[in-house]
Formats: C-alpha cells, sequence, structure tokens
C-alpha cells in the first residue's frame, strides 16, 4: 500500500503519512485510516477530466478490522460506503465496479474508525475531539494547517499528474458539511500556484470545486413527485432507518452528480428512492439483504456480502453466528430485552421462556437479600427500577400492527403500560401515576394517548413522521 500510495500520491502521500502519525498522538486520536490508491476502471470505460472526492464524518468502526476503507478485493468495508457503492452498480447495465474505482480520493474529517458512542451519546467531530477542552490552540492550528496541506497536495497531483482541471465533491452529514467546503476553499488557491510554479505556466492552471447541491447549483433535477426542502446532501446511513422519499431522491441525485464522468449519459440513480416502500420500484431483497449485513458487521463478522459473491459454506456459517451474535448482544440490554424476552415467551419462544425464568429468577434472590445496594442506598431509585422490571415481564394489554415509513412489512408490537411514577400533588401528598401504554418498534418508542390511536394514523416523534398504525387502539383506563 505505501509503495503504491508513493506513487499515485506524489507529492501528498509524504503529508498523509506525517499527518497520521501526528493525530494517531493527539489527545482523542487514533490510527488513522489512508487513503486507499483509486483502482482503474475497467477496459473500455472513460472518465472525462474532473475528480471525484467522497468526504465524510469518521470511518465505521466496523471497517477497522479491514483497516481501512477498502477490502483486499477492493470493495467498502461499512455499511454506509457499502449502499454508495451499490448505489453506482445499481445504475450500470453491464459493469460493477470496486469501491475503490469510484472516487479519487476519500477522507474523513476525523481519520480513524472511531466507535459510534461517547457513552451514550452519539460521537462527533467538534465535540468529542476538535475543541479546547480537547485540544490546545497550537494542537488546534497544526491540526487544520495539515489537513489543508494534504489536501493542496492532493489537488496539485490530480492537476499535474492526471491533468484534471475540477473535482466534484460529495459531502455528506452535518459535520462534513460543517468542515470539508471552508478546508477546500483554503487549499486550491495554494495548489493551482504550486501546479503553475511546477508546469512552468504564466497562467493558474483550472481547478473549480462542485458540490451536488442547491446552494452551490450544480445538483440535478429531482424527480417530478420528489419534494425536499433541504439544499445539502443527508448522510446515507438513515437510508435503512427514517430518510424521506425526497432526501432519498436528494442522496441518489448527488451520487449521480459525483459520478457523472463515469457514469453512462442516459444512467438514472435511484438505488436509495427504491429502499423504501413508497418507492414505485421498491426492492425489498436488496433492503433486507443490506440489514442483515449490518447486524452481521456488528456481529464481527468480517468476510465478503451475499450481495458481492457467492458465499462459501464456511462464510456462510461466520455470517450466520455474527448474525445471532448481534441479535443476543440487543438481548442482554436491559429492560429493552426483558420486553423482548417477555414477548417471545408469549408466543411460545423456547429459549426465550427459559431466559424469562432465569430474568424472574435473579429478581426474586434480589428481593430475598433485601434489595439491590442501589435500592438500599436510594429507596425511590430501587423502588421505580423494580416497577420497570415488574412491568416488563407483565403479559401486554394488547398487540397492535405498526409499520416504519422507512420501509419493511408492519410489526405485530406488543403494548404495555409503563412503570409508575411517584410525585406530589398541589396538596404536598405523594401520589402514585399510572404510566403511559407504550409500544417498541426499531429504535422508536410509540406512545399512546388516552384517546388512543387510529389506523393510518402517522407517528410523529421530534417533528418527524417515523411510523403508521395498520391498526387502531385505545389503552384501558388505568387500574
Amino acid at each position: 500500500m505505501s509503495l503504491s500510495g508513493a506513487n499515485h500520491f506524489k507529492r501528498a502521500w509524504p503529508r498523509i503519512l506525517s499527518f497520521a502519525a501526528f493525530f494517531a498522538e493527539l489527545p482523542g486520536g487514533m490510527p488513522a485510516h489512508l487513503p486507499p490508491v483509486p483502482k482503474p476502471l475497467p477496459e473500455g470505460m472513460r472518465r472525462g477530466q474532473r475528480s471525484r472526492f467522497y468526504l465524510f464524518h469518521y470511518p465505521s468502526p466496523h471497517s477497522a478490522k479491514h483497516g481501512g476503507y477498502v477490502t483486499d478485493e477492493g470493495h467498502a468495508t461499512d455499511e454506509t460506503t457499502r449502499m454508495l457503492e451499490r448505489a453506482v452498480n445499481s445504475s450500470h447495465n453491464s459493469v460493477n465496479l470496486t469501491f475503490d474505482q469510484h472516487f479519487d480520493y476519500i477522507a474523513d474529517i476525523y481519520d480513524g474508525p472511531h466507535p459510534f458512542k461517547v457513552g451514550k451519546v452519539d460521537f462527533t467531530f467538534d465535540k468529542h475531539f476538535y475543541n479546547s477542552k480537547k485540544l490546545n490552540p497550537k494542537q488546534m492550528a497544526d491540526w487544520r494547517a495539515g489537513k489543508v496541506d494534504i489536501l493542496k497536495n492532493i489537488i496539485v497531483d490530480e492537476i499535474v499528474e492526471r491533468g484534471r482541471v475540477g473535482a466534484d465533491v460529495l459531502v455528506t452529514g452535518v459535520q462534513a458539511q460543517k468542515w470539508w467546503p471552508s478546508l477546500l476553499a483554503e487549499a486550491v488557491p495554494l495548489a493551482r500556484e504550486e501546479a503553475r510554479v511546477i508546469l512552468g505556466l504564466a497562467d493558474l492552471p483550472p481547478f473549480d470545486l462542485a458540490f451536488p447541491s442547491e446552494q452551490r447549483g450544480e445538483l440535478p433535477s429531482l424527480p417530478d413527485d420528489a419534494k425536499c426542502a433541504d439544499s445539502e446532501v443527508q448522510h446515507p446511513c438513515g437510508a435503512l432507518k427514517c430518510m424521506s422519499p425526497g432526501h432519498r431522491a436528494r442522496v441518489d441525485a448527488a451520487i449521480q452528480f459525483a459520478q457523472r464522468g463515469v457514469l453512462p449519459e442516459d444512467a438514472i440513480v435511484e438505488y436509495f428512492q427504491a429502499l423504501s416502500p413508497k418507492h414505485g420500484n421498491f426492492n425489498d431483497t436488496e433492503r433486507k439483504q443490506l440489514q442483515a449485513d449490518a447486524k452481521a458487521l456488528a456481529g464481527g463478522y468480517d468476510g465478503p456480502s451475499p450481495l458481492d459473491k457467492e458465499l462459501t459454506e464456511e462464510q456462510k456459517k461466520a455470517r450466520t453466528e455474527a448474525i445471532s451474535k448481534e441479535m443476543s448482544m440487543r438481548a442482554r440490554g436491559g429492560s429493552k430485552v426483558v420486553k423482548a424476552a417477555a414477548d417471545a415467551a408469549a408466543v411460545g419462544h423456547e429459549e426465550a421462556v427459559g431466559r424469562l425464568e432465569e430474568i424472574k429468577e435473579q429478581r426474586r434472590r434480589t428481593q430475598a437479600q433485601g434489595g439491590s445496594a442501589t435500592g438500599k442506598a436510594n429507596g425511590q431509585k430501587g423502588a421505580k427500577k423494580k416497577r420497570e422490571d415488574a412491568a416488563a415481564v407483565d403479559p401486554p394489554l394488547a398487540w397492535v400492527n405498526i409499520r416504519l415509513l422507512s420501509g419493511g412489512d408492519a410489526e405485530l408490537c406488543p403494548v404495555r403500560r409503563a412503570s409508575s411514577v411517584i410525585k406530589k400533588n398541589a396538596k404536598g401528598d405523594r401520589v402514585v401515576y399510572p404510566g403511559n401504554c407504550r409500544a417498541y418498534i426499531g429504535n422508536f418508542i410509540i406512545s399512546f394517548p388516552k384517546l388512543g390511536r387510529k389506523k393510518g394514523e402517522i407517528v410523529t416523534i421530534s417533528g418527524v413522521d417515523v411510523a403508521v398504525m395498520e391498526d387502531a387502539y385505545t389503552p384501558p383506563p388505568p387500574a
């Protein structure tokens, strides 16, 4: 990798290696992913004079087992970039490109495969790394100068070695859109001047940046039936969860734009739109396979995907075991999994029945010992935890069909009453208030108001439409 990297990125490669060593030594830094060398396109395929840059937030921790952005075969190493790879290939009729044929340069603002969470909070670059609490002023200045220097030399190599006249830049996600445009704007004039000196030109060589957003005026028009108020491109990770049809169309258009030098002129990218059941060409098989791939990655599987190649029996076994491991890990996460075990036991799942008995026996032992240490230290908190556990094991009040708007079939979800809450009323008396009725689907808690929810009603959480009621349900009055 080092030799071919030095050959391809002649001026940039020493800076890339130097910055990787610097980044790893910073507080909150770690070993960095290095940009893979772009693989030549298949014979007969040509591309224009523009570079393709893929610039993101941080690499998925699932990519760490592969040591970088691509596998040995050149395929993407995490679920998001795999979808980008599949999206481009979905518009080709006769050829499949590996991910390292999709771009000329790929990088992240945070260069290492950081875990998704810091405690219970999503990791973000400026909150958990680039700030005055983590880095001193010199470290922050050196980080920015190092990033700009890499970009400058990448662009110099593109101009001098490959005759490129500009770059089509795919930047997705809030943090990436916050940082990359300003870094590139600083790097481009420096790169053009250095390239002019190297080439011995009187005038600056051309090199412009084009971003796929309405603000910068380059995004292809959306389909007539797609409406999207945002001018920027959402991160593709939401495609298997909750992403509106308009945002899906925006991502597809951005990919088509970034690959305009490679895709046939009549190619249409509809991949992310087709992952939604609202789309006329909904690809349910692809969606389910991607969801299974995500679980396999989270469970530690590091082999190929059946979407890329036919698996050996050994690979099939390893992938199945990884998916099972991930599901089991989810099933050991406290009250949510106690609920899951109770739900499965209610329909006769033998393993779940056994797991539920273990939970009940553990509770009986704790109660016999006089309560947990937490309960002894804080009686109210311990009592609340006991009520939550009891509510989790209680039989559901009802089973209701709910369907996520992000795609997939309706799921039969158990409805339970949340644990009661002890508060003081206006007179100062302690009163037990019964909890609301709620159901769980995906990562969402669907609450039921006193008047219930109607069939066909859209469930909105934090201003976002996430699910639709396939059955009507009105909670019973508190006992």
